[in-house]
């Protein structure tokens, strides 16, 4: 049975129950196409969902010793060539340049980003990606907990030229109050990138409530329009909206449907592609629009 429907985060307006996917309840307001899970999971379920085993989709679960090391080197690379291209949106991005990396994982965006002589900070709130990160950029570099409780021994005065959010701001408690934080830390002209689930876009419509995209972790689900009215908000000036491309291999997208179990659509395919494809085919990182929009903004 669905839960009471709450009033809407952007409008206040009465949600209403769309159905339910694994258990929990999602609700979609009319007047502003916003989409959230409700009630929210507790802090118990969001902590066994964030621990080790989250990352086991980047090959940590890849045997051991060189198997393993080898196994996150694609997996590294893999990401940061959507990293890359997402930067671009963001242009230029100078040497000393400080970033800070909002759901920051186990730290391959601010490797790239240290890679091309970027000051870059990690905020990562699970035990298992801090301790990575670190492993990476020091601890002077990390922090580990909510986004606007941040601070860094490294970067005293708290202002960063590039703040990122990579698949991140759906898994917040309170988007506004992440927003907010990075408008205040961002300098003049700084640049704010996200990249979260889109409504509305073609894969949205297709798999319908099957859209890979509706996750337990994911608390809310923004459409283009709903998101350009949070951030102008909260004092961002919304410079591109677009669809975003990642890189991804074969054997990304199949250790994904082993965590999440998708449906037959996509469940059969990767079963069968996991049989037959043979180890450099299923290490291909291939371009592909996944769902997601790509947001530019500004102060």
């Amino acid at each position: 049975m669905a839960a009471d429907a709450p009033p809407c985060y952007l409008c206040g307006k009465l949600m209403r129950y769309k159905f339910a996917k694994e258990g929990h309840a999602i609700f979609r307001c009319a007047a502003c196409c916003l989409e959230c899970i409700h009630p929210q999971l507790d802090d118990a379920e969001l902590a066994a969902i964030y621990g080790r085993s989250y990352f086991e989709i980047y090959g940590e679960d890849e045997g051991e010793g060189k198997d393993q090391d080898k196994a996150l080197e694609t997996f590294r690379k893999m990401k940061q060539l959507s990293f890359k291209s997402f930067l671009r949106l963001a242009a230029p991005v100078r040497p000393g340049y400080r970033l800070a990396d909002c759901g920051a994982g186990t730290g391959f965006l601010i490797d790239f980003a240290r890679g091309i002589g970027v000051d870059a900070y990690a905020i990562e709130f699970s035990d298992h990606g801090a301790e990575q990160c670190r492993k990476i950029a020091g601890p002077g570099h990390v922090f580990q907990g909510e986004v606007q409780q941040a601070r860094f021994d490294a970067n005293p005065d708290d202002r960063y030229e590039i703040i990122t959010m990579i698949d991140f701001i759906e898994h917040v408690r309170d988007p506004r109050s992440v927003l907010q934080w990075a408008a205040a830390h961002l300098n003049l002209k700084g640049n704010l990138l996200i990249v979260t689930p889109g409504l509305g876009g073609i894969s949205h419509r297709l798999f319908g409530r099957h859209w890979p995209h509706y996750n337990p972790e994911h608390l809310w689900y923004f459409s283009r329009k709903s998101l350009s009215r949070l951030l102008g908000e909260c004092g961002f000036t919304v410079r591109a909206v677009t669809s975003a491309v990642k890189y991804l291999s074969p054997q990304y997208i199949i250790n994904r449907h082993r965590a999440y179990h998708y449906n037959a659509v996509i469940g059969v395919p990767c079963s069968i592609a996991d049989w037959l494809l043979p180890r450099p085919i299923k290490n291909l990182n291939i371009p592909l629009r996944t769902g997601d929009i790509l947001v530019h903004a500004s102060i």
